[in-house]
């Protein structure tokens, strides 16, 4: 049986993008001519958010009740 750790580390992105549905989020940090951040996506690779820090990420994703993953 396959623990849920292996599940998770093996899924597809198509299996990721509807895993959690809009209760899952990542972050990924970005760097610009503007200045640099965080976008915060949906598990489908949507964007919800442009914040200045990992913090602000952070408390958005957790004051919206989203659980933050990370991605390798």
């Amino acid at each position: 049986m396959m623990t849920s750790y292996e599940f998770l580390k093996n899924m597809t992105p198509e299996m990721f993008a509807n895993f959690g549905g809009n209760a899952v989020v990542y972050l990924k940090p970005f760097t610009g001519p503007g200045g640099s951040g965080f976008v915060i996506h949906a598990a489908n690779g949507e964007k919800l958010a442009i914040v200045d820090s990992l913090e602000a990420a952070l408390v958005q994703a957790y004051h919206n009740d989203l659980a933050v993953t990370r991605l390798h």
